[in-house]
């Protein structure tokens, strides 16, 4: 139900090659494998560091 306020929750969907995301793993001295790899977006609140 819209309140014209707030989004649906449908966001974007955009096709980004694996390779870019394998990629930045990398970066951070792991090595995923297409079977192991997946991507999310989470927002959390700024001033909640526990969150």
């Amino acid at each position: 139900d819209a309140d014209g306020k707030t989004g649906d929750g449908a966001g974007i969907h955009v096709q980004v090659p694996q390779s870019f995301f394998h990629e930045q793993v990398a970066r951070s001295g792991q090595k995923p494998t297409d079977d192991d790899l997946a991507v999310g977006m989470i927002f959390l609140p700024r001033t909640d560091y526990d969150a």
